[in-house]
């Protein structure tokens, strides 16, 4: 089978990306279980859903290439966003109109939310979605949903409790956050200061940052003068401004070190800012390296990038390796629900997930998943390195926050 215009991908860069990762021939027969993908395959993040969608397609061909889920072939449908909730919920119920997938892959935030109630109420199709938001974790409300790894705020209690393990200069340690002026920037906020405190580190400076028209100048500035030792970077994700503070700290011989959550913690982002991001920490929700990696389905992901790109380093993208995660979290839905004779269904897919324990993701996660009400709380602290073109080098364990 391949993805059509109806769904979405007679767009020409997606098409090229539909003619270049074709689905397996077994596909064309007919689909046993059907999982779907609201992406915004056009607009601002359309690199980044490229990669995620990739991933998600390499990991399905995979899995139809073993024969399947339990023997049953995957058919997989994708439409395009633009990056619009209007379009996004307009696809999700085309989805389940035509189609009734069991599961679906969400474009972000917005999406999940404005299609929560109607969900519950009335389609009970499992979800996954680009979205770390920490009030995701609301299981009334967004119960059918799974996050792909930690909330934003488990994301930043990761970076606190390396902070805290880590530092070794006299006194506590001095700790600013520089925030994008958004909904997304300001999310952990709250849980920032309400555990800084609890661990012993003080709170210096609290930034807030427009993604244009900031004078990095002056912002950059007020980070000089209040000499933090670590430096917390959250709620940009692709916008470049950050790595300008970066820079610009760099010109005026600040000595900070800057970290930053999922979305800021990207090689190609690093490289963008070249020597001045030597040293940057970030969190890293999945493997960086398939290169001689052990875990089934890292060799996978491996010899899959490899046979499409001879120049492939063993280094994937963040946004692949979130597709081919979400995935995964569909799969072994499906997989479980089967094995625990629960039907095949979006309430049989959430609740069968719902019941993994110390789940092995075959090294995508490098430690045993088990979900805290919808998100998987753990993640490693890398760093990023000039000297090894920002090859990210893990410099903690995986670091487990779930205090439930």
């Amino acid at each position: 089978m391949k993805l059509t215009r109806r769904h979405g991908l007679g767009l020409a860069a997606a098409a090229a990306l539909t003619a270049a990762l074709p689905l397996p021939s077994a596909l064309a027969q007919g689909a046993d279980i059907v999982f779907g993908a609201t992406l915004p395959l056009s607009g601002p993040f359309a690199a980044v859903a490229k990669d995620q969608l990739e991933g998600m397609k390499d990991h399905f061909d995979h899995v139809n290439a073993k024969g399947g889920i339990r023997g049953r072939k995957v058919r997989f449908i994708a439409e395009d966003t633009q990056y619009k909730v209007d379009q996004a919920i307009a696809a999700w119920k085309k989805f389940m109109a035509s189609d009734n997938p069991v599961a679906v892959f969400g474009d972000g935030t917005g999406f999940v939310r404005a299609s929560a109630q109607e969900n519950v109420e009335r389609y009970k199709v499992m979800m996954t979605s680009t979205s770390y938001a920490s009030d995701l974790e609301d299981m009334a409300r967004f119960g059918f949903h799974f996050m792909s790894g930690p909330t934003y705020s488990e994301a930043a209690e990761v970076l606190l409790q390396y902070v805290k393990s880590n530092f070794k200069g006299s006194g506590r340690p001095k700790l600013a956050v520089i925030h994008s002026a958004s909904e997304f920037g300001r999310d952990p906020l709250e849980h920032i200061k309400k555990r800084t405190a609890a661990l012993g580190i003080d709170l210096v400076l609290v930034l807030e940052m427009k993604f244009t028209g900031t004078d990095v100048a002056a912002e950059t500035i007020k980070l000089r003068q209040a000499r933090p030792d670590y430096t917390l970077i959250h709620g940009f994700g692709g916008a470049p401004i950050f790595l300008e503070v970066i820079k610009l700290s760099k010109d005026y011989g600040l000595q900070t070190q800057f970290m930053g959550t999922f979305w800021e913690s990207s090689r190609t982002l690093m490289r963008r800012a070249g020597p001045a991001a030597d040293g940057f920490l970030g969190v890293s929700n999945y493997a960086w390296s398939t290169a001689n990696a052990q875990g089934p389905m890292l060799k996978a992901i491996d010899e899959i990038k490899r046979k499409r790109d001879p120049k492939y380093d063993g280094v994937p993208d963040i946004y692949y390796m979130q597709g081919w995660m979400s995935a995964m979290l569909m799969t072994k839905a499906a997989e479980e629900a089967m094995a625990q004779g629960k039907p095949v269904t979006g309430e049989g897919l959430r609740d069968a997930l719902r019941a993994v324990r110390n789940w092995d993701t075959g090294g995508v996660v490098g430690a045993p998943v088990t979900f805290s009400n919808n998100s998987i709380p753990m993640a490693q602290v890398v760093r990023f390195e000039a000297a090894k073109d920002f090859v990210p080098t893990p410099v903690s364990a995986w670091i487990n926050v779930d205090r439930k």
